[in-house]
This record gives C-alpha cells, sequence and structure tokens, in this order.
C-alpha cells in the first residue's frame, strides 16, 4: 500500500487548513497509510489524532528556525513514505530531499521559487494549473484536484440567540477578516439594504476596524460578528443567501459549503466563484471590477474602518455609549482659499522650490565640472545620476520613519544640511571618495525631504482639501525646478 505523509504549517484558521483537517480525515477513513505532519495548534492535533490519524508537530518558524528542518526529515525517515505531500510555501521548502515523489498542493498563485524541487504540484482550480503552466512549471507535473466539503445537515443556528429577527433576511459571510475577503464593502452595501442582517463568522487582523466600520455606518445593531466558525452547516441551515464578496479568492471553499448545504449564492467575479459559478443559474456573479478600484481612490482611511498613520483608537464603548456620544471630528481642515491666505502657504511652496533650484541644479553641472575640469571619463561619471536615485529611493524610507517620530520641519532643515555638507565637499576635492560621499549625502538628503514636504502640507492643512492645496502650492513650488 501506499503510504502518504502529508506536512503543512497552517494558521490557527483558514480554508486551507479547514480542508487539510477533512482531506486528511477522509484518507485515513478511506484506508490510506498516511502521517501528519503540522504546527501545533491543539485543536487541529486533537481532531486529527480523533479520526486516528498519527500526528507530528513541527514548529514550522520562520527564516531563523533551524529545528523544524530536522524535525520534518525525522518525521519522513522515520515514516519512509512514498509520497510527501506539502501544503503550501513553509512547509514546502522545509522539506528535505529524499527517496519519495514530493508533491505540493497550491491554493493560490504563488511564486514557484519555493516549489523548484518538487515532482509534483497540485492545483484546487484550473486557472491555478494554467498559472503553473504559464509560469515554466512543466504542464505534464501540474495537476488539477478540486476540493471537497461535508454535507451532513445540521440544525440551525438560534437567531434569537444572535439577536436576529425570525422573519429577517439574513445574509452569512464566512473568511478571515482581511483586506482580500472585503467584508467592508459587504457592510457598506448592508448600510443601503432595509431589514438585512449579516453575520460574519471569521477572524482576523482587521476585526476592530470593521466592527467600527458597522457602528459608524449606522448597521451595528444589523451585524453580527461571531468569531471563526465550525459549525458551517448549522449557520448555512440559518442562512437565506450566502455572499462571497471577496476582491481576490483563488477558490472559495465557502462557495462550495453554501451549495452543499442549499443556500442559494452571490458572489464577485474573482477568480475562483468564477470558475466555480455559471452566472444566473447555479449562483449570481456581481462584477469585481469597480471592488478593488474604490478600495484604493477612497478618500481617507476612515472609509475602511481604519486611522490616519499615528492616530490611536479611542477607548471602546458599550452600544448604549456609542449611541449617546456623538462621533467628533477635530481635526483642522483648510479650503484651497483658506490656505492661500494663510503666509505659512507662501513660505512652504517658495522655500521647496528653491530647495529644488538648488538639489536639482547641481548634479547638472557636476558631469561638466568632473570631466571638464577634473579629466573624469564620461562614461563612468554619468554614473552618477543613477547612484543620486538609488540614495534618493533609500531616503524616501527613512524620511517616513523620522517624519512619524520626529518633528517633519526639524528634519527637512536637517536633510538640507546635508546638501549643503555635500557641496562644500565638492567644493574642496573632486576624488572619487569625495564624490561617492557627496553623492550619499546629497541623494539621502533629497529622499529624506520628499515625503516630509507634504505631509507638512497634511499637518498645516488637515486631509480633505489636500489635493487641490498641494496641486496649487505645487505649481509654484516647480518653478524651482
Amino acid at each position: 500500500m501506499v503510504r502518504v505523509l502529508q506536512a503543512m504549517a497552517g494558521a490557527r484558521h483558514g480554508g486551507a487548513e479547514a480542508f487539510f483537517t477533512r482531506l486528511v480525515a477522509a484518507l485515513h477513513r478511506a484506508g490510506l497509510e498516511q502521517r501528519a505532519v503540522i504546527r501545533g495548534d491543539p485543536q487541529r492535533v486533537a481532531t486529527l489524532r480523533a479520526a486516528g490519524v498519527e500526528v507530528v508537530e513541527v514548529r514550522f518558524g520562520g527564516p531563523l528556525d533551524l529545528r523544524s528542518g530536522s524535525g520534518l526529515r525525522r518525521a519522513i525517515e522515520a515514516f519512509e513514505p512514498d509520497v510527501v505531500l506539502t501544503w503550501m510555501n513553509r512547509a514546502t521548502r522545509t522539506c528535505p530531499p529524499g527517496r519519495f515523489v514530493h508533491a505540493a498542493r497550491l491554493g493560490g498563485y504563488y511564486k514557484l521559487k519555493h516549489y523548484r524541487r518538487c515532482h509534483h504540484l497540485v492545483a484546487n482550480t484550473r486557472d491555478i494549473v494554467r498559472y503553473l503552466v504559464d509560469s515554466g512549471w512543466p504542464a505534464e507535473r501540474a495537476h488539477y484536484l478540486p476540493n471537497f466539503v461535508e454535507a451532513e445537515p445540521a440544525p440551525p443556528l438560534d437567531r434569537g440567540a444572535l439577536e436576529t429577527p425570525a422573519g429577517a433576511p439574513l445574509v452569512p459571510a464566512l473568511g478571515r477578516l482581511h483586506p482580500n475577503k472585503a467584508f467592508d464593502v459587504l457592510i457598506e452595501a448592508l448600510a443601503a439594504v432595509a431589514d438585512a442582517y449579516l453575520w460574519i463568522g471569521g477572524a482576523g487582523p482587521l476585526g476592530a476596524d470593521l466592527e467600527a466600520l458597522a457602528t459608524r455606518r449606522g448597521v451595528g445593531a444589523r451585524v453580527g460578528f461571531l468569531g471563526w466558525r465550525d459549525d458551517v452547516a448549522a449557520l448555512m441551515a440559518a442562512a437565506d443567501v450566502f455572499v462571497c464578496p471577496s476582491r481576490h479568492e483563488p477558490l472559495g471553499n465557502v462557495v462550495i459549503e453554501a451549495w452543499a448545504h442549499g443556500v442559494p449564492v452571490v458572489a464577485t467575479n474573482s477568480a475562483g466563484p468564477r470558475e466555480l459559478i455559471e452566472d444566473a443559474t447555479s449562483g449570481i456573479l456581481v462584477l469585481a471590477v469597480g471592488l478593488p478600484a474604490s478600495y484604493f481612490f477612497r478618500r481617507s482611511p476612515e472609509a475602511y474602518g481604519l486611522l490616519p498613520a499615528g492616530a490611536s483608537r479611542p477607548p471602546r464603548r458599550e452600544p448604549a455609549e456609542q449611541v449617546a456620544v456623538p462621533p467628533t471630528d477635530d481635526e483642522v481642515n483648510f479650503t484651497a482659499r483658506e490656505a492661500m491666505r494663510d503666509r505659512a502657504f507662501w513660505y512652504i511652496a517658495i522655500g521647496h522650490g528653491m530647495a529644488l533650484l538648488v538639489t536639482s541644479t547641481v548634479p547638472v553641472h557636476m558631469v561638466p565640472y568632473l570631466v571638464e575640469q577634473n579629466g573624469w571619463n564620461p562614461a563612468a561619471t554619468s554614473l552618477i545620476f543613477p547612484a543620486i536615485m538609488v540614495m534618493q529611493i533609500t531616503g524616501q524610507g527613512i524620511g517616513g520613519i523620522l517624519g512619524d517620530r520626529y518633528s517633519k520641519r526639524m528634519v527637512s532643515a536637517v536633510a538640507m544640511f546635508g546638501h549643503a555638507g555635500a557641496f562644500i565637499v565638492l567644493a574642496f576635492s573632486s576624488s572619487v571618495l569625495a564624490v561617492g560621499a557627496a553623492i550619499v549625502m546629497h541623494g539621502l538628503a533629497w529622499g529624506t525631504r520628499g515625503p516630509l514636504m507634504m505631509a507638512i502640507r497634511a499637518d498645516y492643512y488637515g486631509r480633505r482639501n489636500l489635493g487641490l492645496i498641494a496641486g496649487w502650492s505645487n505649481a509654484i513650488t516647480i518653478t524651482g525646478s
């Protein structure tokens, strides 16, 4: 009989992790001799062992984890499998070579650099198979194997226990609370649908932000945040329609689960649902082109239930307090006309323009200065421009970090001293070392000031009309370059 070892370094919750557990248990019931090597999640370990599967726990840490590779190697040597099936990136790159067939399972459009040592790749959608072949993987070693779900019915969840009226339209949505899942779009849509209730089953980094968004949009009483759910059958039994709003969804196990329990599906037209659903026949597909664009072009982070960089969230209040205390907005926001009446507007615009006059002129004159007066090779001298650009890009990151921690005006002033230092060095020496030092000082100073000049305008005049204010300001500043 074929012996199979399956290895996965998964998160605590996720669609792939849930399917791993289903598949391993189902193969054990079918009589396959196998062993599971997983990261030590107590619930998953207990579930697999209760199903009769032997489990080996390995840490599967980050790049500095030197023990997981030897742990997986020992598990393979002890079991002597014919096939090792690794799931996703980390388990795949941790797997050592050996006397077995190494297959890897992909549930997304992963980078193939982690999979070069594999003999076969297994994808759960045809589109991922196409991606693998288009990326250079041999077609005869790329295989399509779809997922399956549990179809056993269960009594519906008690709506009353979740403060949902018995006759109200109920829409559940499941998944990690992550921007890709677009639960923010679903909450925004709920505000336009009277009387409907939304249950969001999932866990992830956006939990508090999504709750805040629901409260701010006035639908907090109609949105239930249920945490991660393992009772999917009971949740589906209570639903009227299931919605998958994902911006990016390679497969969408939740669509299959809804179908398995007889619940109609509405989904965005992302890759996974598009492959599964025949529009207007087995479900309804909503054109998703506008959803990613709306995510990038909204005016402020509050539109996502987020906060500006550096802002702190106020203490969470009970629902009664949230109703009793009206929202406040203490941010100063100038109109363009008000800003242009302020002297600081002109100081910033003219000062920025004068800085650009100097910083953009010096590199232009540096080349003839070094070639004609100091005998430098023209080809070598031309490398000054890309070198300054590299330093400028590096300085952009430095400027953003420093601007969040210290006075933006002071950091900008120090950067101007960096320019001055570079010019002084060039005035007294044209050696390779001196020119290199000048390039580093000038490029870093130039890049450091870049993100700060716009941020200073936002600090002075607010975010609401910043685009118009910055446009008028830059019309003056650009004369310097």
